[in-house]
This record gives C-alpha cells, structure tokens and sequence, in this order.
C-alpha cells in the first residue's frame, strides 16, 4: 500500500516538473532531455518490479519458514496424547490477547506467533512416560519436566530468528512472583510475549480433558486467574484475558487442525475423540508361521481357539464373551488381572462386568464415573492409556485394595461407538522395561476404533493369541480387538 501511493506522489510530482520545464525551456531543449526522462521512468519502474518481486518471495519465504515450524512443533504436540491442537489454540489465544494488550510492531507479532508453536519444543528431551502420567508427578519427575524450556531455548539459539523468539520460549514458565523456572524471573523482567504465553498455556491446560480430571468452566477459569493474579501472572494481563476471554474462546474454536499430520493422524478428530492413526489392515501372517512351528502345546491352544471360533455365539451373553477372552488371555499374556468394564451412560459410570485373574471378588461389579480414575477416563475419551500407575481405579474398592502396580487400559468399540473399556493390571511393575515402555507408548497409536460385535470377537481371536505369544505382551494385546 504503501509502495503504491509513494509511486502515485512520485508520478504526479514528475509530472508538474516536466509542465514546469517545458514552459520555463522552450520545446526544442524539452525534446532533446525527453529521452533521458524515459531512460529514468524505465529504470524506475525496472527497480519497482524487481522489489515487488523480493517483497512477494520474502512473503513466500515467511509462510516456508512458518510451516517448517509448524511441522517441526507437531513432532512435539503428537507426543503427549492429551493436548492434540494444544500449540495451535495456544497460538490462536496469544495473538488475540496480544492484540488487547496492545502489542505493535511486526516482529513482536511473528514472535508470539511462532513462540506459540515452538514453546514445548524443550519436551522432546523428558520421557514419555513423564508427559503421558495421568497423576501428579513426583519431585524427581517434576525436576526432569522443568529442563525443557532450557533445552528448548538452546535449541532455538542455534536459529538466527529475526524476532526475539529465544526468551520467549525459555521464560514462558516464570512466575509474576518470581517462583518460576527456569531463572526465577520476577515482575517485568519478564518478557511481556512470555508473560502473554504463559497464561494462554495454562488456560488451554484448564480446559482440556485429562485423565485426572474435567476440564473446568468459563466461571471457575475466571475465578482461577483472579486468585492467580500478582502471584502466577501479570496483573495486566489477566484482566485483559478475563475482559476478552468470550472473543479469546472464539478464537480458539475456529482454529483449524489439519488432518493427516506428521504420523498420519487427523489431529482434529484426535483433539476431540482421542481416536488414533488408522492402519489400513494388520498383517498377521509372519505371526501365524511362527506358532504354527511352535510347540505342541501353542499349537493345541490355537487349534481350540479355531474349533471355538467355529461355532454361533450370537446366542452369547457378554458376560460368556468376556469369560473366554480372559481366560485365554490369561494363560498366554503376563497379566494378574483383566477387567471387562461395561459403559451404562444412564447413570454415566462405567461396571467391571467381567474379572480374569486375582482380586476378583474386589473389583467385580466395581463402578467408576465416566471422565474419572483412568478406566472412566479412557472410556469417556475413547483412548488408550499404557504404563500407568493403576491406583486411581482403586479408590473406591473395599479393603483391602488391590495391590496392583501398573495397568494398561484400552476403550473398547461397538459400531464406532465406546461401550466400556478392557484392563490389565501388574502386581510387578519391574516387569516394564525402557523397551516394553517405548512399545507401550506406540501401542496406543494402534487401531483402537474398529467395530466391535462378539461374533468379530471371537474371528479375531486367534489373531490376538499369536501376537500375544510371539510378541512384547501389552503392546500388542489391543490390536486386534
């Protein structure tokens, strides 16, 4: 715009000399300087191309270098199975924030932008099974979760970013008092960017389903930054975020999560049903070889599962279906126990309908809410949860309660629908290893949402039986249901 109107003001100034001299030289010397004026126009006008032309690959570049980000951000938001879309609603929250706050200036603009993005980037160095617990960190694991702005910030330093993304990133944790982390920051000695981000932050974390607990309302989001002000955050900040907080969740709707991000997943239909990457077809035939060369005793076992499978079990009740799959997993997959929980959304609680394995009398008939404990959580959000202490779902047990130490908890489907959810838990939690653990952590990318009726049950049986011989046991167990 601006361009345009200095070459308007330039062409009608032009125009008044070439008048002005005519009138003042004569005709003959106008004739003779006119080709030097079309030499000049020429060259100007060259020069005016050529920097619309930068100006278009400059803008071009920006959406490059902006999507790269993106990409290399959702390497980190496709980690942690609770906040698909977290950077993009955080992005979309700062910017609107920002505007209320009065940020000017271009590359304070780019810098909230891409500081939105990139301000996990730190996270790939903690463990997933830090960022995927449900429960309250230890002190140990908090320690390991507050380097990650730190290492984010190094690894950004090493960009020559022409916006001052650096300490935004590496401060976004800082407390208005000076509680914070990394370097104990306090007031404005923060940057106003990370001030901004780490508010949008914690909002987004409010009011995001997590396994430990419901997202929280617009009233008690407000009455959260209101306790919060002049302790967590900025002062300023915060009535400008509860001022505009309609227009700030606005904004945060009409984000738009591409689908098939990095891993193949469709990150909207993650962010809202927890449903995971899709494999076109599972390919058991290596599988099937091995236990066909197996023992006799494997080979027996498969042969029984064949036979079963064989016959109508339309006439089966659940509770029948459910007997026989524990059982057969139960002597093929190092478990302790195996709950079968059936959702009732009458009452909005899910019922252990079915126990294989010990603590039976326990946890049979056990009733959990929906959206609570982990079992509850995975059933209401239709996602799997692996490596977890199951202690949560024990709350409500009579004594004494179950003594187990790790789960693995899988939603189970009906017609694309979740109608409960199927648990295994471990007495001995040294039974994971750091290989067992990084299995854990893909097997929740396996195909979860397939339809699920008894009589498929029952076909995918013998599927389930080699995989849980022939390989690490949780990992796979799922799969196939």
């Amino acid at each position: 715009m601006v361009l345009y109107l200095l070459n308007f003001l330039g062409s009608a100034a032009a125009a008044g000399l070439v008048t002005l001299f005519y009138e003042r030289a004569g005709f003959l010397i106008f004739l003779l300087c006119a080709p030097i004026a079309v030499v000049l126009y020429e060259l100007y006008h060259f020069y005016v191309q050529k920097y619309e032309q930068a100006e278009k690959h400059i803008q071009e570049l920006n959406k490059l270098y902006l999507q790269t980000i993106e990409v290399l951000a959702s390497a980190v938001d496709a980690k942690d199975p609770y906040t698909h879309g977290h950077i993009r609603r955080v992005q979309a929250y700062a910017e609107k924030l920002a505007v209320h706050l009065g940020v000017e200036g271009k590359n304070q603009m780019l810098a909230i932008q891409a500081g939105a993005l990139l301000h996990d980037i730190g996270k790939i160095a903690i463990p997933e099974y830090i960022l995927n617990k449900p429960t309250v960190l230890t002190e140990t694991e908090y320690e390991k979760m507050k380097i990650h702005p730190v290492v984010g910030a190094n690894m950004l330093s090493t960009i020559e970013f022409p916006y001052p993304l650096v300490p935004m990133v590496k401060s976004h944790h800082e407390r208005w008092d000076g509680n914070g982390y990394p370097d104990g920051l306090k007031g404005e000695e923060i940057p106003l960017n990370a001030r901004i981000l780490s508010l949008v932050d914690c909002y987004d974390a409010l009011t995001t389903n997590r396994p430990y607990r419901s997202p929280m309302s617009r009233e008690e989001v407000i009455q959260f930054f209101r306790r919060e002000s002049g302790r967590a955050y900025d002062p300023a900040v915060v009535q400008a975020f509860i001022d505009h907080l309609e227009e700030i969740e606005e904004a945060g709707k009409s984000v738009v999560i591409p689908t098939g991000g990095i891993w193949g997943i469709s990150e909207n239909s993650s962010a809202s049903t927890g449903n995971v990457r899709k494999l076109e077809k599972a390919q058991p035939t290596l599988a099937y070889s091995k236990a066909l060369n197996a023992g006799p005793e494997v080979q027996r076992e498969l042969y029984s599962v064949f036979e079963f499978a064989r016959a109508d079990f339309q006439c089966l009740r659940p509770a029948e279906i459910f007997s026989f799959m524990g059982g057969k997993l139960q002597a093929l997959v190092g478990f302790d126990a195996a709950v079968f929980y059936e959702a009732d959304l009458t009452r909005g609680v899910v019922v252990a309908a079915h126990v294989a394995g010990a603590a039976t009398e326990n946890l049979l008939g056990l009733s959990l809410g929906l959206e609570q404990k982990l079992t509850g959580w995975v059933a209401a959000n239709n996602q799997a949860l692996c490596n977890l202490p199951p202690f949560p779902d024990f709350l409500n047990c009579d004594e004494p309660r179950p003594d187990f130490k790790i789960s693995a908890i899988a939603p189970l489907n009906r017609h694309g629908e979740v109608f409960g959810a199927i648990s295994l838990y471990r007495r001995d939690a040294a039974k994971f290893t750091d290989e067992e653990t990084k299995n854990s952590a893909a097997w929740r990318s396996l195909p979860l949402k397939r339809r699920f009726c008894w009589r498929n049950v029952i076909r995918t049986m013998p599927n389930l039986i080699c995989l849980a011989i022939l390989s690490p046991p949780f990992p796979m167990v799922f799969s196939c249901i």
